[in-house]
């Protein structure tokens, strides 16, 4: 027994000292990748790296913006390492940004390296952007640059559902299909309300405002609509609370059809003339704004529904729902067609006023 247990201690003695565990690089080696901006110009990728560097002064990063070009992703990723004198260290990295024309031609192209790199973290954020290199390049040289990334960072780390993580999206096969976040900057800094809708690998379309939010709650990244509309010749705005969505799948003579039914508390209703400010508050009035709300929710929800799916686009996973009803049933409608024949995505709001 005793002769056991040395045996084991060498073991271990020895799993410790030919492990990597203990040939680690210390952080002045290191070149630490804090985002990534991926973009094309004239057939080449070109990737700028932002990096930070440990200074002589402790506690102390010094920002570092590099450039790499190369016929693919890896080529052009390739030339920064080789380029630098300190390993470039990738596992802090939360941001992918996709540039103007990258996200337009070769969006699938960009996700398949950083979605498959070892290197990469598995849930990094991914945006497209209408940034060029030049752009870019200017942003890295403002004051605001590094708060505008640790504002990014910041939102992921408290509530990931602020971006869509790499994972998040299909890059397995030919072509990408689905929905992610458009970065700008404005003169407030950086927003990323509005998201792309990519069909085939292509930009189909930008959704903004009222279709983006619904396409946020669809995805689950956000629980808290704002909408203004026209109610009794009098423009008001008002915010959906507690925002959730119930999917039910029933028969009808067509074929399946998925409900969604929107859940949600409108606990103050704001109007711009302040004499109608206190009649907004009545009972009476309370139930009539619930049924015209609810109306009009109920056609956005619609509205964004048409646009965003079809035969070759499902960036919300109703499909998944479809499966989940009756599997065998589904498939026979998918691969004939069927499924987008009829109307089989049906949306209702009920929403109260409090």
């Amino acid at each position: 027994m005793y002769k056991n247990k040395i045996i084991a201690v060498l073991m271990m003695l020895l799993c410790i000292c030919f492990s990597g565990c203990t040939q680690t690089i210390p952080l002045s080696d290191r070149a630490i990748v804090k985002a990534v901006f991926a973009e094309e110009i004239d057939g080449n990728y070109q990737i700028g790296m932002v990096i930070a560097e440990e200074t002589d002064e402790e506690s102390e990063q010094k920002i570092l913006l590099k450039w790499g070009k190369g016929e693919t992703v890896a080529q052009a990723v390739y030339d920064i390492e080789t380029s630098s004198r300190k390993m470039m260290f990738y596992s802090q990295n939360q941001l992918l940004l996709i540039g103007k024309n990258a996200s337009k031609n070769h969006f699938l192209e960009t996700l398949a390296y950083f979605g498959t790199e070892q290197a990469s973290r598995p849930n990094i954020a991914v945006y497209t952007t209408a940034l060029t290199c030049e752009r870019f390049e200017d942003w890295s040289k403002s004051d605001d640059f590094f708060q505008d990334l640790n504002s990014l960072e910041k939102g992921l780390e408290k509530s990931p559902k602020t971006g869509r993580m790499i994972y998040e999206l299909n890059t397995t096969k030919d072509d990408f299909n689905g929905i992610v976040p458009f970065l700008q900057l404005t003169k407030q800094g950086i927003e990323t309300t509005q998201m792309v809708l990519y069909q085939n690998n292509e930009l189909k379309t930008v959704l903004k405002d009222d279709s983006a939010q619904i396409a946020r709650l669809l995805l689950g990244m956000q629980t808290k609509l704002k909408f203004s509309q026209e109610y009794d010749k009098e423009r008001i705005q008002y915010s959906i609370d507690d925002a959730h969505i119930v999917r039910t799948v029933i028969q009808t003579e067509q074929g399946p059809v998925l409900q969604l039914q929107l859940y949600g508390v409108v606990r103050g209703v704001t109007a711009s003339d302040a004499a109608r400010q206190a009649e907004l508050s009545l009972w009476k009035n309370r139930k009539e704004l619930s049924d015209v709300i609810s109306e009009e929710i109920t056609q956005k929800m619609q509205q964004t529904i048409d646009v965003t799916w079809s035969e070759n686009n499902d960036p919300f996973h109703f499909v998944w729902w479809f499966h989940l009803w009756h599997r065998q049933k589904t498939e026979q409608l998918i691969e004939s067609g069927e499924l987008w024949q009829y109307p089989s995505i049906i949306t209702t709001a009920k929403i109260k006023v409090v």
